[in-house]
């Protein structure tokens, strides 16, 4: 087996890390293109610097227009359909600030 990328033309879920230079894109034209996959259930895109992720789900009518925003350590991303759970404790480990 060779040691290629692996891809899908059908993904249920994209995640993506936002970079200060793509912010604009990802947030923007790239999630547009992204939410007309038919095959998508949902799309995040995390920032880098702090516990924030950008989250549109697929619900009965559709994506909605605007992403649900989601931000600090004790939050979590439930996507139900996917039965996946995101603790942003657990994505940002080792990222928390010190607090002593």
């Amino acid at each position: 087996m060779g040691s290629g990328t692996r891809g899908t033309s059908s993904p249920a879920l994209l995640i993506e890390v936002l970079s200060p230079s793509t912010e604009k894109i990802d947030l923007g034209d790239k999630a547009s293109e992204y939410l007309k996959l038919p095959s998508l259930q949902a799309y995040i895109v995390f920032a880098q610097d702090e516990p924030k992720a950008w989250l549109w789900y697929r619900e009965a009518a559709g994506f909605s227009a605007f992403p649900s925003v989601v931000v600090g350590y004790d939050k979590i991303i439930y996507l139900k359909e996917l039965r996946l759970t995101l603790p942003l404790g657990a994505v940002y480990a080792g990222a928390e600030p010190d607090r002593g």
